[in-house]
């Protein structure tokens, strides 16, 4: 860490070990003189299976949207990630305020200009999925009849990578990547456990006057759920080393 604080010119005041971690990484709260920055150790795991310049380009695009902290420095060689430190609080239910304005956020996300292959949820499902289900193989199915429409998506926007403060931000840019932007709705649809009229009026914020398919998103409700239970699941049979 001597390294990282002479090379980015940082006087340190604190460094510590957070009490919120991630499944697979070590992350520290390093405190400055003029300011505050999450340090991440990545373990092997994560690493592997990961693009952490694209994350870290990616967290960039973002951030010059006022859409996610500034990224500050990456050392792929020795797995560190260290980004600006995030005032503010993680929601699990959302005021209507709040659904117009993740709604706009991530609509902005969307707008993101990305010139890269879409990810294939298809394949990801399939190749480790221990067993295909009969309602997760007709999603699968369902999906391709749908028009696509990809764009940048974030990809993990669980209630712990959400920042509520006077603006909202997304944190944690490691499994973004070129997607069908109903996987993000999905998500948050699902993660926040919107009832019906919240969700009819997240819905309505983000689309605005533009017409939305129910049935794909009842779809990619599905996928979403299942994209969770074979992530925790694949990370429980592996060991987060460092």
């Amino acid at each position: 860490m001597t390294v990282y604080l002479k090379t980015l010119n940082f006087k340190i005041k604190k460094f510590e070990l957070l009490k919120s971690q991630g499944m697979c990484n070590h992350t520290y709260l390093l405190t400055t003189f003029n300011s505050k920055y999450i340090v991440k150790k990545f373990n092997k795991v994560l690493h592997s299976n990961t693009d952490k310049k694209f994350e870290y380009l990616m967290q960039f695009k973002a951030y010059k949207k006022n859409i996610a902290p500034k990224p500050i420095l990456l050392d792929i060689k020795n797995r560190v990630y260290i980004s600006r430190y995030l005032e503010g609080l993680h929601k699990i239910t959302l005021s209507k305020y709040d659904l117009r304005a993740l709604a706009s956020i991530l609509h902005n996300l969307h707008k993101i200009k990305v010139h890269r292959k879409p990810y294939s949820i298809e394949s990801y499902l399939t190749k480790n999925s221990k067993k295909i289900s009969k309602d997760l193989k007709l999603a699968l199915l369902n999906i391709k009849k749908y028009k696509q429409d990809f764009v940048l998506c974030h990809n993990d926007l669980n209630p712990k990578n959400i920042i509520f403060a006077d603006e909202i931000k997304f944190i944690d840019w490691e499994f973004a990547s070129i997607n069908d932007r109903y996987f993000d709705l999905a998500s948050i649809i699902i993660e926040f456990n919107l009832n019906p009229k919240n969700e009819s009026s997240f819905l309505k914020y983000y689309f605005k006057k533009n017409r939305y398919n129910r049935k794909k998103l009842e779809t990619y409700k599905i996928i979403y759920k299942y994209t969770c239970k074979i992530w925790f699941d694949n990370k429980k049979d592996k060991q987060c080393l460092e």
